[in-house]
């Protein structure tokens, strides 16, 4: 049985140019039950209090951060997951079930 303490310890995980077939990324929202925002430098953010998806361009309206460039729906970008070890793991595993191309990938949030 896993500790209390398990739970709450804060872990990241990062993935390089990552791209989704429409639809997809919204279902992952809608699973993790994560909420939007747009971060002060600009990046999109999803998260529900514990759990925290940040990435570079909007998979969903497909608009880059910057702006510099066509949007592109289903392009994610970089991203980086920040939250509990458990759910970090979890969203991890759907999104590179879900992911149609994964550029690369890190234990850390090396890309963003």
């Amino acid at each position: 049985m896993k500790n209390v303490s398990d739970f709450s310890k804060q872990v990241n995980h990062g993935f390089d140019l990552t791209c989704f077939d429409a639809g997809d990324f919204e279902e992952i929202v809608t699973l993790f039950e994560l909420d939007f925002s747009v971060s002060e430098e600009g990046f999109f953010v999803w998260s529900n209090g514990s759990l925290s998806m940040t990435t570079n361009n909007d998979p969903i309206t497909g608009v880059y951060y910057n702006g510099n460039r066509d949007p592109e729906i289903g392009y994610a970008s970089y991203m980086g997951i920040t939250g509990p070890s458990d759910l970090v793991a979890a969203l991890v595993a759907v999104i590179k079930k879900e992911a149609n191309y994964i550029k690369g990938e890190s234990s850390n949030r090396d890309f963003i």
